[in-house]
């Protein structure tokens, strides 16, 4: 009785939801590889020529001439490259950016530009079902309710996979796929098989996803794993004097290499060092431009971007105030930057991505004084505990970035297995309710489908 009971509860909730799983699946099976397609498109771009005698303009000259090509244009941060022969990226905001060849200071927008509509798109459908407005929160309800019982069909679904008698053969129809199987037979064959084989996948994916959807699920790792020091802000009790011009961006740069000897690319805050007069704070406030930074943080976040770069920026550093979402890594924390005690704009958070450093994927971080390029505080992946860099790589995990390539192998197939699972799903819900029956046949079991099955090859 409570095995008929929890297979009708199976085939309820996959009828009720099978269509928004399948969005799910698809959409998630396109973002997988967002990053790898763009760069691919890219491709050309993303290396400059270099000759012996080439020597690399200061980020300052390259500011300037990027202000100069493009006066209408605030662009918020520059992320350099360790590698000599690549080209950097001054971001604009959340995927909008320009390469720039950072030895004459030339600048292009990235050929992959006309692919991001697409991938937005397909992000918005993912996340809110193209829901926009104050209508984004019924979207978000829909495909969040639709994750909790892709949670639900998983565990329902293996319990329901082990048949009643342990025999290898009964085992075997769950586990291999069948050659001689057609119609229904081939349906709960496959449905099995898809459904064994891609569960863990599927359930990392379908759990981690509930952290993005509901406010008692982001609770809840926070209670097991601890606050995400991600998007924590840095904070600092230093002093720090408002005398003297702060330092060139090219100083600052220097600061930055000098603190880590095994960086392969740095996201420095573009900003003249003069912000809004009187504002005070701590680092978490910032004054009113830390505030506002780490908002956009949090904004950038729930968006949930898929774009290149390292991390979400929140700066004091002046003027050009903003924030950018990259990586479909998702893995990425954001940041607001602020100090006790300056009076102006006084600060800036830097994001320093380390050579060989993938758990987690989020960057460094360290708060400078851009007057004199003292670190007043800093935060390192590297000196987190095992638990904090999960939690901190939770966004990683639900895309399988977390685990390079090969972690979005796994999430992709695990994707296509979910789209199966609602196709086989589907059929064999077709069939049972409208396909033709024999009069002198019960309807049969799912043991006795798979002995069926079994007979058959």
């Amino acid at each position: 009785m409570f095995r008929k009971s929890l297979f009708w509860l199976h085939l309820v909730c996959g009828i009720l939801s099978g269509i928004i799983i399948a969005i799910l699946c698809g959409t998630g099976a396109i973002l997988a590889f967002e990053k790898e397609i763009l760069a691919w498109v890219d491709r050309d771009q993303l290396k400059v020529d270099v000759s012996s005698e080439a020597t690399r303009l200061s980020i300052d000259k390259l500011y300037a001439a990027a202000r100069s090509a493009e006066p209408d244009t605030t662009f918020s941060s520059i992320e350099t490259q360790a590698d000599p022969t690549s080209a950097w990226k001054l971001v604009v905001g959340r995927g909008d950016f320009r390469y720039i060849d950072p030895y004459s200071g030339e600048i292009e927008e990235p050929a992959s530009k006309s692919w991001k509509p697409f991938f937005s798109f397909n992000l918005r459908l993912h996340r809110w079902l193209v829901q926009s407005g104050d209508s984004r929160a019924i979207g978000k309800h829909i495909t969040g309710a639709a994750n909790l019982i892709f949670i639900l069909l998983g565990v329902t679904g293996l319990y329901l996979w082990f048949p009643r008698a342990f025999v290898w053969r009964l085992f075997k129809n769950g586990l291999l796929f069948s050659k001689n199987a057609k119609g229904k037979n081939r349906d709960f064959n496959w449905h099995n098989v898809f459904g064994f084989w891609a569960l863990i996948p599927i359930l990392i994916m379908a759990i981690t996803g509930s952290v993005f959807s509901y406010g008692w699920s982001r609770d809840l790792a926070n209670k097991l794993l601890g606050p995400s020091l991600s998007r924590a802000p840095l904070q600092t009790d230093q002093e720090v004097s408002r005398r003297g011009r702060p330092l060139s961006l090219e100083d600052r740069y220097a600061s930055v290499q000098n603190w880590s000897n095994d960086w392969s690319s740095i996201t420095l805050p573009l900003g003249s060092g003069r912000g809004r007069r009187g504002g005070q704070g701590t680092a978490n406030t910032g004054g009113q431009s830390g505030n506002q930074g780490e908002q956009a943080v949090q904004r950038g976040h729930q968006h949930g971007s898929h774009n290149h770069g390292a991390s979400d920026q929140g700066t004091v550093a002046g003027g050009n105030r903003g924030s950018h979402g990259h990586s479909h890594n998702h893995g990425g924390g954001g940041q607001g930057g602020g100090s006790r005690g300056g009076g102006r704009g006084n600060s800036g958070t830097i994001s320093i991505k380390e050579e060989g450093e993938w758990f987690p994927l989020s960057p460094a971080r360290i708060l400078m004084n851009p007057r004199n390029g003292e670190i007043l505080a800093s935060s390192n992946p590297k000196e987190w505990t095992f638990t904090q860099k999960i939690r901190a790589s939770i966004r990683g995990i639900h895309t399988g970035e977390a685990g390079l390539l090969p972690g979005k192998i796994i999430a992709f197939l695990g994707c296509a297995a979910g789209l199966m699972l609602v196709y086989t799903g589907f059929a064999l819900s077709w069939r049972r309710f409208f396909g033709n029956k024999p009069k002198a046949k019960t309807q049969a079991e799912p043991e006795k489908e798979a002995e069926t099955l079994v007979t058959a090859n």
